[in-house]
């Protein structure tokens, strides 16, 4: 990051927090002599921790100008809460709150949601295995830049780990009353969803893309709404332990493109039609 720009030198959709290397997360390593040439070649980059089984750590992400203020108030009044631990805060004024990820547990990451609590919490984010946080002291696109707040780390609470019911939720019952959606693409997102939460490490971005393609040229075609294809798309993906960014790329590529064939084969048909026949 530099001014309130991305090292990347692009308008990407992640400014400072997207990896710069090939393999994203998956090149996190403790190699003191790798790490010094990474920053000799990239002197502008910015901190990033890997979470999950690479480090030990498990971090629940606060953005709190976004909900995650009433979502606390929300996990308080249920009688949970979040136990001191180290800390630091993000330059989007958020906070990241490391705990030790318990052993021998998987843990996924997950959107909006935290625990066995049902409801959706805004604002609060779990990164876990295959995902990674942005650390001090680097830089955030509003030019305010992250910092700690040192405490010992402590356990997760148990009450945070997500039930292996939760990855699983009853999208289609979701869906069913949702504006701009239909029965046929209700159970077509639900079908993709399920491929998207079994996909495996090499083969989560394919997977992933070619499902939102698919996705996509229902959302041409008004079958679905793309907000809610998004939203859906990216918290499988991150069960999967794929990062945030990398996940959101790959979604709205697929999306783009899927949107793009549907919009091309209904003017194709249309002009068919002008001409006395159907082709599509």
């Amino acid at each position: 990051m530099s001014a309130g720009r991305c090292g990347c030198g692009k308008s990407c959709g992640s400014p400072g927090k997207h990896p710069i290397s090939r393999h994203g997360v998956h090149d996190a390593t403790t190699d003191a002599v790798l790490i010094r040439e990474w920053w000799r070649r990239s002197p502008k980059s910015n901190v990033g921790i890997a979470t999950g089984a690479a480090s030990g750590l498990v971090v629940v992400d606060l953005d709190l100008p976004r909900g995650g203020r009433e979502s606390l108030r929300a996990l308080l009044a249920s009688g949970r809460e979040l136990p001191p631990t180290l800390r630091s805060y993000t330059g989007g004024r958020g906070l990241h709150l490391f705990y030790a990820k318990p052993r021998g547990m998987r843990v996924p990451n997950a959107v909006g949601r935290l625990g066995d609590i049902r409801d959706p919490l805004p604002g609060i984010d779990l990164r876990g295995d295959g995902g990674y946080v942005v650390a001090p002291p680097s830089l955030h696109v509003s030019d305010c830049r992250y910092g700690w707040d040192r405490r010992r780390i402590v356990p997760l609470p148990p009450w945070a780990l997500t039930p292996a019911r939760a990855m699983r939720p009853k999208v289609a019952e979701r869906l069913g009353v949702s504006a701009g959606t239909s029965p046929y693409g209700s159970t077509a997102l639900t079908a993709q969803l399920e491929g998207v939460r079994g996909l495996t490490p090499g083969r989560r971005n394919d997977g992933l893309n070619r499902a939102a393609f698919s996705l996509g040229r229902l959302v041409g075609g008004g079958e679905l709404p793309e907000a809610l294809v998004y939203e859906a798309l990216i918290a499988a993906a991150m069960a999967t332990g794929l990062g945030q960014p990398e996940a959101d790329r790959t979604i709205r590529s697929g999306l783009t493109a899927g949107k793009a064939v549907r919009n091309l084969s209904i003017a194709d048909c249309r002009v068919s039609m002008r001409i006395g026949w159907l082709a599509c």
